[in-house]
This record gives structure tokens, C-alpha cells and sequence, in this order.
């Protein structure tokens, strides 16, 4: 384990890049990429320029293709430039990174550029950027590439994520002959600007019953992992689901992840006027959502299916110091329990409207007859 993220240096770049106006490829790689790439800790020595890439297309050789930049575990690659399969078997056997620079504005969507230098020479992961935008990725060798980063440049500083791409990590990976799945047996974590790389058991501090969780979660995809690469196998797993807003075919777990977070409205009966304000916690999974309305006194919970709600509970928590208040925010309570009708307005895009029959709940406020005797226990409790 080691602890080398530099939010600072990460910064500082950034900062003494701003300061020029970038005209053009030359000035991204000589202004941005060689600096960046010192902070994540490639050596000059072990930087390869311009450097010759062989391929083929089908039996026939390509011309050779100038790479921007490839990072090696050894200096001695000037010598090992030609096209001889002696040169090429060193070159896949000691390379590690590839970036490429493009002339601000032109970041291609699709980086086949790049993508064909680091399958020609074997590199872990590759890197592309206009000086503007920056997208990284790890190799997989029978699938699709992880995409590891896409962020713009100025937002590096607060994306921890880009020290997967640090020479001591990238060789890691590189000595244990693997590429994408060593990304499954590391998990980053931040600790104010530090970041811990965590290989083994030993090192990841989570309780037993968040493993358990986990395993259960994860079913047969945990089967023979170790706890880190399940953690971080399931970490990545919720994240990519997440960032694509995916909704249906996928873990019943992503029930539990909030989605969005939005200002709502509590109203009772026929009131024109709010009860009480809070917010809206949104979930879902597949067909069912689940909408948790709270604030500071007031909790309700509502489980909806293929739109149709299904079942809700209403509950309460006050904390206040000051007995006074307390009775104040019991009586809000009160009016909420014991309203027959309950209504959630949700400040969304399509100002959901929650209503729940609280003055006919058998088949869904299951609690409320608990709820209403303790509240009227604790509240005699404070009067007397």
C-alpha cells in the first residue's frame, strides 16, 4: 500500500497550463502531457517520443505509425526502434502507457488512435487528450476496454481516479502479467488529499457485515475473490450502472442506491397550505421505485410498482433539546398521523404527486396502529 495521489501537484499543472494560450497539439504534449505525466510519476528517462508503432492489416505490414508518447519500464527503448521482431517482443514486454495529444477542440470521440498503439505493443493502458477534454482507459483483451476517466481537464485535481494511471500502479500490473483484471483486486480510497492503493485483505477496513452484504449482493460473482477484488469488483460494477442511469436488467441491490434528491412538500387533508417541507430521496430498480420523503420530524416511505403505489410507512423522529419544543413538533407530527389523507408534492420534472389514504391504510401502513400508540406514549410521558 502506498500513499501518493498529489491533488496539489495535479493542480499545479493544471494552473501553469492555464496560463498559456493553447494554439496547438505541440504545446498540449510539451505544456500539459510531459508535466502531468512527471507528477504521476514517470520518470523522463523511461519517455518515449514519437515513438514507431508496427502493425499489421491482415498478412500486410502497415507503415509505421509515430505514437505521441509511450511510457517504458526501462530507458534503454531509443535502442530498440526498428522493425525487427527482437525490437517489437521488447517493446510489448516493457510498455506501459500510451498518450496521445490532439490540438485543442479535436478530441475524437472514438480513440482508435490510441487503441491501435497499445494493442501493437502490449501497453496496459492508454490515454488521450486536446488539452481540454481527457479520457483514460485499461486494456481488456477479451472485451470491452474499462473506461477508467472522462473529464475535463480542469476537473483532474478533483479526480482521484486518474492515479490508476501512476507508474508504480500501471507497473504493477504490467509485472503481474494482467491488464484489466488487477483493476477488480485495487481499491482507491481518499483521505483528505491522500490516496491509499489497497491490494489485500489485510488492509480494507469494512465491517463483516458490509462484506456480507456484499457477497449476498454479488451472488456467484463473488465466488472464489478475494474481499478486496469483491469490493472492488462490486464498487465498480454500482458505479458504471450509476453513471449510465441504468434502470432495468440489473441488481436487485440498486434499490437501495438514491438516484436523485429533490425538494418536496407535505400536505394533509385538504390544506391549502403545506404541513411541512423536506425532501425526496429517489430509488429504483426495474419496475419498482421507492420515494423517502424526510425532514426533520417527519419520515415517509413509499414503494411504488409499474407506477401504482404498493405499499408506505409513516414515521417520526424528534430530537429537539428543549422540551418545549418538542411538544411543538409532536403536535406537527400529530396532524400528519392522524390526517386521512397525506400528500407529497415532488418539485421534480413531472411534479409527482404522492397521495396516501393514511385514514384507510390496512393493506399498506401495516405499522400504523405501533406508531400512533408510542407516539401517544411518549408524548404523555412529556407532558406528565
Amino acid at each position: 500500500m502506498y500513499k501518493a495521489y498529489d491533488k496539489a501537484a495535479i493542480q499545479s499543472v493544471i494552473d501553469e497550463f492555464r496560463l498559456s494560450d493553447i494554439q496547438s497539439e505541440s504545446e498540449v504534449r510539451s505544456k500539459f502531457i510531459v508535466r502531468l505525466s512527471e507528477v504521476l510519476g514517470y520518470s523522463s528517462q523511461f519517455r518515449g517520443e514519437e515513438f514507431p508503432v508496427y502493425g499489421y492489416g491482415g498478412r500486410e505490414p502497415l507503415r509505421a505509425k509515430d505514437a505521441d508518447f509511450i511510457f517504458f519500464n526501462d530507458k534503454s527503448f531509443g535502442s530498440y526502434r526498428e522493425n525487427t521482431q527482437k525490437n517489437k517482443a521488447w517493446v510489448r514486454e516493457h510498455s506501459l502507457l500510451v498518450i496521445e495529444a490532439k490540438k485543442p477542440g479535436e478530441m475524437p470521440d472514438d480513440l482508435g488512435q490510441a487503441q491501435f498503439y497499445t494493442m501493437w505493443t502490449k501497453a496496459v493502458a492508454y490515454i488521450e487528450t486536446d488539452g481540454e477534454d481527457f479520457k483514460g482507459y485499461f486494456v481488456n483483451p477479451i472485451s470491452s476496454d474499462l473506461e477508467v476517466i472522462t473529464a475535463k481537464v480542469d476537473e483532474l485535481p478533483n479526480k482521484p481516479e486518474i492515479w490508476n494511471f501512476s507508474y508504480e500502479n500501471v507497473l504493477s500490473i504490467k509485472q503481474k502479467g494482467c491488464s484489466i483484471k488487477s483493476l477488480d483486486s485495487r481499491i482507491i480510497v481518499m483521505e483528505d488529499n491522500a490516496c491509499q492503493v489497497i491490494t489485500e485483505d489485510s488492509e480494507l477496513d469494512i465491517p463483516e457485515e458490509t462484506l456480507s452484504y456484499i457477497r449476498n449482493c454479488m451472488g456467484k460473482n463473488a465466488e472464489a475473490l478475494t474481499n478486496v477484488q469483491m469490493v472492488s469488483r462490486f464498487l465498480n460494477t454500482t458505479d458504471s450502472l450509476l453513471q449510465n442511469d441504468m434502470r432495468y436488467d440489473i441488481p436487485p441491490y440498486m434499490i437501495d442506491i438514491p438516484r436523485h434528491i429533490y425538494k418536496a412538500k407535505l400536505y394533509v387533508d385538504n390544506m391549502i397550505f403545506p404541513l411541512t417541507i423536506g425532501e425526496v430521496t429517489e430509488f429504483y430498480c426495474n419496475d419498482m421505485t421507492r420515494y423517502l420523503f424526510e425532514n426533520e420530524y417527519i419520515i415517509a416511505d413509499a414503494i411504488y410498482r409499474s407506477n401504482e403505489l404498493c405499499d408506505f410507512e409513516i414515521g417520526y423522529h424528534i430530537l429537539d433539546k428543549r422540551v418545549s419544543e418538542r411538544l411543538d413538533h409532536f403536535e406537527l407530527v400529530r396532524k400528519c398521523l392522524d390526517a386521512d389523507i397525506v400528500r407529497v408534492a415532488v418539485e421534480n420534472e413531472s411534479g409527482l404527486q404522492m397521495i396516501f389514504s393514511t385514514g384507510h391504510s390496512r393493506k399498506m401502513w401495516k405499522s400504523k396502529q405501533h406508531v400512533k400508540t408510542m407516539f401517544e406514549f411518549w408524548l404523555s410521558g412529556m407532558k406528565s
